[in-house]
């Protein structure tokens, strides 16, 4: 930590991020800590320091939370989030930076493709019921049979492991888990669903399908914090009957499908890439 602190002294700016023993430790004049990382990464609570343990309970407590954050927003010359849904309601947050994607080449999608893909880790509870949901009320109301694959990380989880032997055993289901690459995935997929009932935050899936090139179909719930229009950048379902009567019109439109994927590309080249996140925060660190 000596050689640590050391090191960093010629440095204007100090991110710690997921790393509780240096938090604790670092010393600088202008250190940026991740609140919520500090105590969800501490699994042995036994070794927390009375602070850390504060922290930690007000993770679950809404109110004492809202108070740790204003504490830090009064001690904090600059505050920055990834999103505005948790923040605007307790205090002004001076840069709301948004998830950065990969954006591949564009490659032109085969006009054949017919299958639904889902993206997601089947470890995560909000995907599981995305899945369920799909297979049971949105598919069954389409006006013909679909290719559904279902392409994600192996789950550990009981929910997950029940869902990846019902998908192994569904005739009209294709799983892929631990797949490195995904691109292809995109390129042969007719449209991405993304219908998720729960959740916070923003949803990278939905963001990469857009990206490489893939029209999305999605719910309110997806698209929760992400700057998009229904009807030019995707399309967004209430319910399962207007998901199913939108992956219908999509399989049959190929025009609402070259829209769909070049502004949904347009949008993500402008608010998503790596080039317009660095710009932002480089902007406020002048400020500084």
């Amino acid at each position: 930590l000596q050689a640590l602190n050391q090191s960093i002294k010629s440095a204007n700016l100090v991110h710690v991020f997921r790393l509780p023993a240096l938090v604790k430790s670092i010393r600088h004049r202008q250190l940026i800590w991740d609140i919520d990382e500090l105590p969800l990464s501490c699994r042995d609570r036994s070794r927390l320091t009375r602070l850390e343990l504060d922290r930690y309970r007000a993770i679950t407590d809404k109110d004492r939370k809202q108070d740790l954050y204003r504490s830090a927003r009064l001690n904090s010359e600059r505050v920055i989030a990834s999103s505005e849904v948790e923040f605007t309601d307790w205090f002004n947050v001076d840069l709301v930076v948004p998830n950065v994607v990969h954006i591949p080449d564009h490659q032109e999608q085969n006009a054949e493709n017919t299958s639904l893909l889902f993206v997601g880790n089947l470890n995560k509870r909000e995907n599981v019921e995305a899945i369920w949901f799909t297979l049971q009320e949105v598919l069954p109301k389409m006006s013909s049979s679909i290719n559904f694959i279902v392409f994600g990380l192996s789950p550990k989880s009981l929910d997950g492991i029940k869902m990846k032997d019902a998908l192994m055993q569904h005739p009209a289901v294709e799983l892929h888990l631990d797949v490195d690459e995904c691109q292809s995935f995109y390129s042969n997929a007719a449209m991405v669903i993304v219908p998720l009932l729960g959740g916070a935050g923003k949803k990278l899936k939905l963001l990469e399908a857009m990206a490489n090139g893939c029209p999305v179909i999605a719910t309110p719930k997806a698209c929760e914090g992400i700057d998009i229009i229904d009807g030019k950048h995707l399309l967004i379902g209430r319910s399962a009957s207007e998901l199913a009567l939108l992956c219908d019109q999509l399989r049959s439109d190929g025009d609402l499908r070259r829209q769909l994927i070049e502004e949904g590309r347009r949008k993500i080249q402008e608010l998503y890439s790596q080039s317009k996140v660095d710009q932002l925060i480089d902007d406020l660190i002048k400020e500084l």
